[in-house]
């Protein structure tokens, strides 16, 4: 699980980076509410993340990693179906349309992330 934790904790790094940048864009063109869409896109986008990444870190088999981003890809987007439709519920003033943006974004950035640390960890165990 040792190497669950270093790449929760990259993916969790470079996510928090990328919600500083799209929180500033947001903020300069929705206001206050933008910081709030893409910290509502954040959490939905990176708690399958951590999710994902436990597949391979429980799972030794080679074939773990793929495993990894179809459960990440499928979890990533349950998420996100429930996400928007609980954002609608609960803040129906924030607009869905910024809102499935940002969403939109945060998933490719995470699925790109998440993707690249699997890869990463199959290429050092094979190295190993």
């Amino acid at each position: 699980m040792r190497s669950y934790w270093g790449d929760a904790s990259r993916l969790t790094g470079f996510m928090l980076a990328f919600w500083v940048l799209a929180g500033a864009i947001s903020c300069g063109l929705h206001g206050f509410s933008g910081v709030e869409l893409t910290g509502f896109s954040l959490v939905i986008c990176l708690i399958p993340g951590w999710l994902a990444l436990i597949v391979p870190a429980v799972y030794r088999a080679p074939a773990a990693a793929l495993a990894a981003v179809v459960v990440g890809m499928v979890l990533r987007l349950a998420f996100c179906g429930v996400g928007i439709a609980v954002v609608s519920w609960l803040r129906p003033d924030l607009g869905p349309k910024p809102f499935v943006w940002w969403l939109v974004g945060f998933y490719l950035v995470s699925l790109g992330a998440e993707t690249y640390l699997l890869v990463r960890r199959v290429k050092l165990q094979a190295a190993a």
